[in-house]
């Protein structure tokens, strides 16, 4: 008996951590598997005279998920994150301005700046808008 810990990125609610424990659980040699959604972690114990590591990494690679490396743990994914929330941030703040400013020129159309902004920070935030979809 062997026990693993592997970090996995891609997960975006607990269905994907169900459906990662449930087709490992099919694989012969896994002994069991509890998949934690909010660490990203897979905690997989299995027999090393059936089955190999890289196997189990390329099991979950096969299910449309990333096993991030052990000295990484999700570093560059988070970094990416923390920028499309800057992101939309940033132009967040001159929307709400412009869409809340009282119109006292004789030329107040805002709406293309309004819809250049709005489309910024939806493409920045895509990512968070589709993660319900699956």
């Amino acid at each position: 008996m062997k026990k693993i810990i592997l970090s996995i990125s891609g997960m975006h609610c607990v269905s994907c951590a169900a459906n990662i424990e449930k087709f490992l659980q099919g694989i012969d040699g896994v002994l069991s598997v509890n998949v934690n959604f909010a660490a990203g972690k897979a905690f997989v114990e299995f027999n090393p005279q059936k089955l190999t590591q890289p196997d189990i990494e390329t099991a979950i690679k096969r299910g449309g998920y990333k096993v991030i490396p052990s000295g990484l743990s999700g570093l560059p994914e988070i970094a990416r994150i923390k920028i499309q929330l800057a992101v939309a941030a940033i132009f967040s703040l001159p929307l709400v301005y412009l869409s809340m400013v009282p119109c006292k020129l004789i030329f107040c159309n805002f709406g293309l700046a309004q819809f250049l902004l709005a489309t910024v920070v939806l493409l920045a935030g895509f990512r968070f808008f589709t993660s319900g979809i699956g």
